[in-house]
């Protein structure tokens, strides 16, 4: 095990493992893209890197310093939203509904939470080391990942064929179905979801440019990584927007809602039904259980790799067992939609 994963425990190795088969998934789009212009699969999986290394380093190159300058932005305008948000809370504490309900106590609590916006700021500062590790650790992590999805998506027949060498030979057919089904059904969703987060976090940045919204490109990044999750991620990409936008004003805030919302819309009616709805179809309700599931079992990074383990997870028992156990939907093609 690497050293930078010594004592992160087996969960963690998992959620690497299987984000490098997601990564696998997303390398085999331009691989089989120069495979139609005769180049190999080893030297698929090269240019692959190169275009990925390419892409980092330009995005870096272009995006680095004008994050860098809104992220001073929205590190200087957070204390001012967290002021608002004091300043509406001890507002509403002095209504009348809320001093019937707390009485004296109410200076008690507004101490309370100006002591713990203070704590909240001091804190800051302690942190910016450990930070500095994460980052570092971050980096290692994600050469590794690129490494092994490399290697992944190099020769995906060994490992096929590794698995397949443990079962017996009368049910060799039925391993070879399910794997190209899991297989299709994963490279669908990756390809669908890249999608989805390429209109979505472009919308944003478009929404909050034209707000005024400082920051707007970094907040859009933060919409762009967060719709890899959906409904969860969502909300999650909102906040900060938000909370800069409260710094502002209530106009800038009623705004920027109508933005974060308007996008969100957009994604349920226009990018969900055209783009994910052709992949795979993932009931709501379902994935919402499953995130839970997820991020109790592994927290945040099962929150992460929940929804395209959810794709694997339906894929294998809507074959395996609801085809072949329960003979229900053996008209279906095969590695067709589910």
């Amino acid at each position: 095990m690497p050293c930078f994963l010594a004592g992160r425990g087996f969960h963690l190795l998992f959620i690497l493992g299987f984000l490098s088969i997601v990564l696998a998934a997303l390398f085999s789009f331009p691989i089989r893209l120069f495979a139609r212009f005769g180049i190999g699969r080893g030297g698929g999986v090269l240019l692959t890197l190169l275009l990925v290394g390419v892409v980092v380093a330009g995005l870096g190159f272009a995006t680095v310093p004008q994050v860098t300058e809104q992220g001073k932005q929205i590190r200087e305008q957070l204390p001012r939203a967290l002021d608002s948000i004091q300043q509406w809370f001890s507002h509403a504490r002095h209504s009348v509904a809320l001093e019937k309900i707390t009485g004296d106590g109410k200076g008690a609590a507004d101490q309370a939470v100006k002591q713990g916006v203070s704590e909240a700021m001091s804190g800051i500062g302690s942190k910016l080391l450990p930070a500095a590790f994460g980052v570092g650790e971050a980096l290692l992590t994600g050469i590794f990942l690129l490494v092994l999805a490399a290697f992944l998506a190099y020769a995906p027949d060994t490992y096929r064929e590794g698995v397949r060498m443990l079962l017996p030979r009368r049910f060799e057919a039925q391993f070879d179905e399910g794997w190209n089904r899991v297989g299709s059904g994963l490279r669908r969703w990756v390809g669908g979801i890249v999608v989805s987060m390429s209109i979505m976090g472009a919308l944003t940045a478009l929404g909050l440019a034209v707000v005024g919204i400082p920051g707007w490109y970094t907040l859009a990044l933060f919409t762009f990584f967060g719709t890899f999750v959906p409904y969860l991620g969502a909300i999650a990409s909102a906040i900060p927007g938000l909370a800069m936008a409260l710094a502002q004003g209530p106009q800038k805030f009623i705004f920027t809602a109508i933005v974060y919302l308007g996008v969100h819309i957009t994604e349920g009616y226009i990018v969900e039904p055209f783009v994910m709805r052709r992949t795979v179809e993932l009931p709501p309700a379902l994935l919402l259980f499953w995130q839970a599931f997820m991020g109790t079992i592994f927290g945040v990074p099962g929150i992460v790799i929940a929804t395209p383990l959810l794709v694997v997870v339906k894929r294998i028992i809507k074959y395996y067992y609801v085809e072949l156990r329960l003979g229900r939907g053996l008209h279906n093609q095969k590695g067709g939609k589910s």
